[in-house]
C-alpha cells in the first residue's frame, strides 16, 4: 500500500476523525476501538485525498468500509464512490473507477484502475490480444474476449509489459482462465524482470501449477529486482492471463 503514511486531506472534519486516520495502517474498523475518517454533517460534496509525493501508475483502489459501532450499522452509506487521479492538487480529475455500493459492514471494496499500459505477446490467437492482461477487466472467460492467448504451436510462449519506468518488483499476481476449460494449461510459469527490451531476465518467480478455474496466482519476488520490463513465460502450451498485476515501488 503505497498511501501509507502519507499526508492526507478531506473535504471538513467531524469531531476528530481526521484524514490521516484512513491511511495509518490499523485495519480496525470499530469506532469505538479506532477511529476512522468522518466527514462533517451537512458536508453535501464530501472528498478525501491523499498525496502519494510521486508519481505513481495506479492499478487499484481499496476502500475498508465502516463496522458495525455503537451506533448501530450504517455501513451502506459508502455508495456512489468516485475515485480519480491527478498530477497536482488542483487537477484530481482522471478517472479510476467507481463503486455503486451500498457497502455493507466491514467491507473491502476494492476499484480496480484501467490502464493505459499495452503487453506485448510472443504469437496471438485469433483477437485474444496482450492488452487484455492490462485492461483492468477482472472477467476470466475467454469465450468473453476478457483474456489473452498466445497462438498455436507457439512452444515457447511469453507476455511482456513496459512500465516505462523503473521499478522495485515485490509481486507478481496473475488471473487464471475460468470455467470454459483451459484453466489447468498455467503451469510451469516463470516471472522474470529486466531493465531494457532485451534483457528481462532477472528470476522474480515460478509457478509450478496447474492453475485452477479463475485463480488469483500470487508470485513473490523475494530477491526485491529492478526493473522496467515485466515477463511471464512457460516452456509448453499456450499461455493464457485474464488479468496480470504488477507490485512494486517506484526507484
Amino acid at each position: 500500500n503505497i498511501a501509507i503514511g502519507k499526508p492526507a486531506k478531506q473535504s471538513s472534519t467531524k469531531l476528530d476523525y481526521n484524514a490521516a486516520y484512513a491511511v495509518d495502517g490499523i485495519r480496525e474498523t470499530n469506532f469505538l476501538v479506532h477511529e476512522c475518517t468522518y466527514t462533517a454533517n451537512g458536508n453535501t460534496n464530501p472528498w478525501w485525498m491523499v498525496d502519494l509525493q510521486a508519481v505513481y501508475t495506479i492499478t487499484s483502489v481499496r476502500i475498508l468500509n465502516r463496522g458495525i459501532d455503537k451506533y448501530g450499522d450504517v455501513s451502506f452509506r459508502l455508495e456512489d464512490v468516485t475515485v480519480t487521479v491527478g498530477l497536482t492538487e488542483s487537477d484530481i480529475s482522471t478517472p479510476c473507477g467507481f463503486f455503486a455500493g451500498p457497502g455493507t459492514a466491514s467491507q473491502l471494496v476494492v476499484i480496480d484502475c484501467p490502464t493505459s499500459t499495452q503487453g506485448r505477446f510472443s504469437s496471438t490467437f485469433h483477437t485474444y490480444g496482450a492488452e487484455l492482461a492490462a485492461d483492468g477487466n477482472r472477467g476470466t472467460d475467454l469465450l468473453q474476449e476478457q483474456c489473452t492467448h498466445t497462438g498455436g504451436g507457439d512452444t515457447n510462449p511469453w507476455w511482456r509489459v513496459d512500465l516505462l519506468t523503473v521499478y522495485t518488483f515485490t509481486s507478481v499476481r496473475i488471473l487464471n482462465r475460468g470455467i470454459d476449460a483451459g484453466g489447468d494449461r498455467l503451469r510451469d510459469v516463470t516471472v522474470t524482470v529486466g531493465l531494457t527490451e532485451s534483457d528481462v531476465n532477472t528470476p522474480c518467480g515460478f509457478f509450478a501449477g496447474p492453475g485452477t478455474a479463475s485463480q488469483l496466482v500470487v508470485i513473490d519476488c523475494t530477491t526485491l529486482p529492478r526493473g522496467r520490463f515485466v515477463k511471464i513465460s512457460k516452456t509448453t502450451e499456450a499461455l493464457t492471463l485474464c488479468e496480470a498485476d504488477v507490485f512494486g515501488f517506484s526507484v
